[in-house]
């Protein structure tokens, strides 16, 4: 469901082949980040990428875990 999400929604236009790779955004499976920190890098934003309000719930859940699951 994450990956469903990240792919159709607007985190795609900036982290391109799932998140595997770098383009306006960073590699995500480089990410240290924790499962908080991700979260609210996407709800509030900062270091360049813009909050990403529309992602909430469930939607928000499953992005984290699929970021989380994509790492080195």
């Amino acid at each position: 469901a994450g990956k469903t999400y990240f792919e159709g929604g607007t985190c795609q236009g900036c982290h391109p082949a799932g998140g595997t790779q770098a383009g306006v955004g960073p590699d995500l499976t480089a990410s240290k980040m924790t499962a908080d920190e991700i979260k609210t890098q996407i709800e509030k934003g900062g270091g360049g990428m813009p909050a990403q309000a529309e992602v909430t719930g469930a939607d928000l859940d499953n992005v984290v875990a699929y970021i989380l699951s994509i790492r080195k």
